[in-house]
């Protein structure tokens, strides 16, 4: 009988895989809700974020340059989850810079030197409104909307 660890990297066996992604899509939206309860932790959200991110883009060129690995290929299908959860994050990572500093985000924007290429608030602040759109266009129910533009 082989190990479950064997089993689940080189054979790719994840079990309750549908299970797994309920609980993805469930636990993001939990984070957008606790997001201004955890204030202080807005800098971990936009680190597990980024890192989060970076994993989501290697997830298909490492499936195809280990091809032993199964458990990257078993991983592929849970890319739109595990991205949604990635948006969550970079949202509640927003939540929480605003609740901390008590600015709102147009309050921002008449600041001098805020349109400057080097803040980091401008970056922030785009990464947020991509988020949000990739967030709002990830569901079924955007996709009737957007049938003759998304593919």
């Amino acid at each position: 009988m082989k190990p479950f660890l064997f089993d689940l990297i080189f054979d790719g066996k994840v079990p309750y895989l549908n299970l797994l992604k309920k609980i993805l899509l469930g636990g993001s939206f939990l984070v957008v809700l606790l997001a201004p309860l955890m204030s202080e932790d807005f800098k971990d959200f936009g680190e597990f974020g980024l890192n989060l991110l970076v994993f989501i883009l290697l997830i298909r060129p490492l499936s195809q340059v280990f091809p032993e690995l199964k458990i990257l290929r078993t991983i592929v299908p849970l890319r739109k989850e595990l991205g949604i959860l990635c948006a969550c994050l970079v949202l509640a990572h927003s939540i929480g810079f605003y609740v901390k500093t008590e600015q709102l985000p147009y309050d921002l924007w008449f600041q001098d030197g805020f349109w400057a290429y080097n803040n980091f608030l401008v970056w922030g602040m785009m990464g947020s409104f991509l988020a949000f759109l990739l967030l709002i266009t990830s569901n079924t129910l955007a996709f009737p909307y957007l049938n003759s533009w998304w593919k």
